[in-house]
């Protein structure tokens, strides 16, 4: 987002900041029974209203150095009867309560599921000299989105026992190492993250097409 003043969960999409958007999906979501909020240290007082709005929020707790340190952090609150967990990232404020609930079904069924879409874009694979090596062919390909749902048991042993974060780009990958098999649920194109300005700008086109208010 470059030199914005606030990082991008408080930024504004519509009226609204996108970590709000986010939570009230989750909130609306009969599958959720509890929010757990990771955050920014000096951003956990801008949380107050959002706690008392949603009365599935039970905590927001400072996140750590690295992404797994901020899951680690996140599953310490998780409740001791929780048999799944639900791995979201905030910026994602399109998920709709309908999708969350799609994947939360194929976890119950599966143990593992990810919110994704298929790939549209021909991929590339480019190898050492800088050149294309070869192409994958695009119907195995598969965008990878979030909520990701898992046994929390699964997962909490896939995340104690991974020794080597370095190429674990997303939570999928870290029970992928167990040789867990997880299950893409087709979340569509419009599950985007909030990651450039322009970004906002797709948001709001999303939830105009969607006819909601934004």
């Amino acid at each position: 987002m470059g030199n914005m003043p606030t990082t991008k969960q408080f930024m504004f999409l519509g009226r609204e900041p996108v970590i709000k958007r986010t939570v009230r999906q989750f909130q609306k979501c009969p599958e959720i029974n509890s929010i757990i909020i990771v955050a920014k240290k000096d951003e956990i007082p801008l949380y107050g209203d959002i706690i008392s709005e949603y009365t599935k929020v039970i905590s927001v707790i400072k996140g750590g150095n690295s992404r797994a340190e901020s899951v680690k952090n996140g599953l310490k609150e998780v409740p001791s009867d929780a048999d799944y967990i639900a791995i979201h990232d905030g910026a994602r404020c399109l998920i709709t309560p309908n999708m969350i609930s799609r994947i939360a079904e194929n976890a119950f069924i599966y143990g593992a599921a990810t919110a994704a879409c298929p790939a549209t874009d021909t991929v590339k694979v480019i190898s050492s000299d800088g050149f294309i090596s070869y192409t994958p062919d695009r119907k195995t390909l598969w965008n990878a989105q979030t909520p990701q749902i898992f046994k929390t048991e699964t997962y909490r042993k896939a995340l104690y026992s991974c020794s080597d974060f370095s190429n674990i780009t997303d939570d999928n990958s870290v029970v992928e190492q167990m040789g867990v098999k997880v299950k893409p649920v087709d979340c569509t194109r419009t599950n985007i993250k909030i990651t450039t300005p322009e970004d906002l700008f797709i948001g709001e086109a999303i939830l105009k097409m969607r006819g909601q208010k934004y």
